[in-house]
C-alpha cells in the first residue's frame, strides 16, 4: 500500500475494537495500522452448514450427469483438458462463461452455458455436478461443502489469487487437487488421483471454524 492508503486505513480502523481478515497473509498488511490485534477467520461461506445452503440453492438445472466449469481466468489449456476428460467419461459440460471479466467468445466449449446464472444457480450447478473444474476460491469452497470431486488450477494473469487457492486446499488437506504445474494439468495425473475422503473433516478446519464463529459471537454481542 502507498503511504496515503496506509493513512486512510489507519484512520478508518481507529474506532474498531475487533478486526479479522480472510487470508492469514493479509494480517501483515494491516496489523501495524489496526488499533487491535488482527486475526484470520474463515470465509463466511464456510461458517454455514450444507443444509443452510440447500435452502439457497436452485433446483437441479441439468438432468444429465455433467462436469461444472467455472473459470475466472481465460486458460485454453484447462478447457482442452476438460474436453478430454468429459469425452472419456461420457459427461456433459456445464459452464458459466465469464472468463477474465467478459463472456467467453468460444461458443463451442460446453454443452450448457449459463450466461445469466444467479448465485442460487451457481450453488445448484456445483451441488449436482459429477466433477468440478475451476480456478475459483468459492467454487472450491462449495465443492467441499457438497462433497464433490474437484480440480483447481492457477488463474492466469492473477497470480496473487493463487495463494488463497493454496491455503484452502491445505486447510482441506487435499493439496493434490491443486493442479499448479504442467505435469498436474494432464489427464493422466487427474485420473490417477484417489477419490476425496469426505467422511471426516480435518482437525485444522474444524478448529478454525470454531474459532471463527466464536470471534463473531464474542464481537457482535451487546
Amino acid at each position: 500500500m502507498t503511504e496515503e492508503q496506509k493513512k486512510t486505513f489507519k484512520n478508518s480502523l481507529k474506532d474498531y475494537y475487533a478486526v479479522s481478515v480472510r487470508e492469514p497473509s493479509s494480517i501483515k498488511l494491516i496489523e501495524d495500522l489496526s488499533p487491535v490485534p488482527v486475526v484470520s477467520t474463515l470465509d463466511p461461506t464456510l461458517l454455514l452448514e450444507r443444509e443452510d445452503w440447500d435452502k439457497v440453492s436452485s433446483e437441479r438445472l441439468i438432468e444429465e450427469e455433467y462436469i461444472f466449469c467455472y473459470f475466472l481466468g481465460d486458460y485454453k489449456k484447462t478447457r482442452k483438458l476438460v474436453n478430454e476428460f468429459a469425452k472419456k467419461h461420457n459427461l456433459k459440460i456445464a459452464f458459466i462463461p465469464y472468463t477474465a471479466g467478459v463472456v467467453l467468445s468460444d461458443r463451442k466449449f460446453a454443452d450448457y452455458r449459463f450466461i445469466d446464472a444467479s448465485p442460487e444457480d451457481f450453488i445448484s450447478l456445483i451441488k449436482h455436478a459429477k466433477y468440478v473444474f475451476t480456478d475459483s476460491f468459492h467454487a472450491v469452497v462449495f465443492s467441499h461443502i457438497y462433497g464433490k470431486e474437484f480440480f483447481v488450477f492457477n488463474r492466469d494473469k492473477r497470480a496473487l489469487m493463487n495463494g488463497r487457492i493454496k491455503d484452502i486446499t491445505s486447510l482441506f488437506a487435499c493439496q493434490e487437487r491443486y493442479c499448479d504445474t504442467n505435469e498436474k494439468m494432464a489427464l493422466s495425473y487427474i485420473e490417477g488421483l484417489s477419490p476425496l475422503d469426505y467422511t471426516r473433516e480435518t482437525d485444522e478446519f474444524l478448529t478454525k471454524k470454531r474459532e471463527s464463529i466464536e470471534f463473531l459471537e464474542n464481537n457482535l454481542k451487546d
